[in-house]
């Protein structure tokens, strides 16, 4: 089949005739080629990279009423909705100096997991149109999501800490400076979970479309399955060995132990949740590659 657009003469969908200067250039698209430049050519593009960055934090909060206030009140009334229930009506006991620190920590750090798996994980519906008319590197696109919401987190965790210093002025004075780190590599433990469970969603996307459903479900059964409402010295002996597979048991209680004080879970634990991130991260930057050159006439 052929159609013509501008200067360009398609004629399946893996060549296309370009006109330019009297001449016709046929070029092969090479639809099943593993391209790995999809993903080494983004800091070329790092300047497009900056700007789909910002639009994605604009886009969130235009025309709102209150705008970027919304990532303080919202990790804020959901902290306090679990404190009310689950503590003071429940009685479930957490670890730390503060109940409202043990639940924003954990709060911020999902929020910020939750968000970049589902905006990843649709990025092939959501921008079709665009990867239809442009070329440039496709992999810019889940990755401006993942630093859009990285931005917010910094944001929220600079205002959690703001309020620990605040309520605990005297105790924060001891806490260790490398103790923070651990809630880098939080962070970065959580990011390559979250970009390698989205592209792997985003890539079976194109082929079954109810991934994005499913997707949703699995994060929400995930956050149950994450000691978020309760610490996790409350889950039973013979469930740790499953719950070694799920990488934000680990992100979570790194995360809280500057302001807990305490680290439950051991360190082969967090290298087991640390090896799991990286496994899915790459199976899913390997299934993205694939899928990204075909994905316009799939979806």
């Amino acid at each position: 089949m052929k159609t013509v657009s501008g200067n360009e003469l398609t004629i399946n969908k893996c060549s296309v005739l370009e006109h330019s200067e009297g001449q016709w250039t046929r070029i092969h698209c090479a639809a099943s080629k593993f391209d790995i430049r999809c993903i080494t050519d983004v800091f070329d593009y790092r300047f497009l990279l900056a700007e789909l960055t910002k639009k994605s934090i604009r886009s969130v909060y235009t025309q709102t009423v209150l705008g970027p206030l919304w990532l303080i009140i919202q990790p804020l009334m959901t902290s306090v909705v679990f404190l009310l229930v689950f503590q003071k009506i429940l009685g479930i006991p957490v670890q730390g100096r503060s109940s409202f620190v043990f639940y924003s920590s954990a709060v911020v750090l999902w929020g910020f997991f939750a968000k970049s798996v589902n905006a990843v994980s649709s990025v092939f519906i959501s921008n079709r149109n665009t990867f239809s008319k442009l070329a440039f590197p496709k992999f810019i696109v889940p990755l401006a999501e993942i630093l859009a919401n990285c931005t917010k987190f910094i944001f929220q965790f600079t205002i959690l800490l703001i309020v620990y210093i605040i309520m605990f002025r005297k105790s924060f004075a001891v806490v260790s400076p490398v103790s923070m780190l651990c809630c880098v590599a939080a962070l970065i433990e959580t990011s390559v979970f979250a970009i390698g469970t989205g592209l792997i969603a985003a890539s079976l996307t194109t082929i079954f479309r109810d991934t994005s459903i499913m997707v949703s479900y699995g994060v929400n059964l995930l956050f149950y399955a994450t000691p978020i409402l309760y610490p996790p010295n409350r889950i039973p002996v013979n469930l740790w060995k499953i719950l070694q597979c799920n990488p934000m048991v680990s992100a979570i209680d790194l995360f809280r132990f500057p302001f807990s004080g305490s680290l439950f879970v051991s360190s082969s634990m967090i290298a087991s949740g640390a090896a799991v991130s990286l496994l899915l991260c790459i199976i899913g930057m390997t299934l993205f590659v694939i899928t990204q050159r075909s994905c316009v006439d799939k979806i």
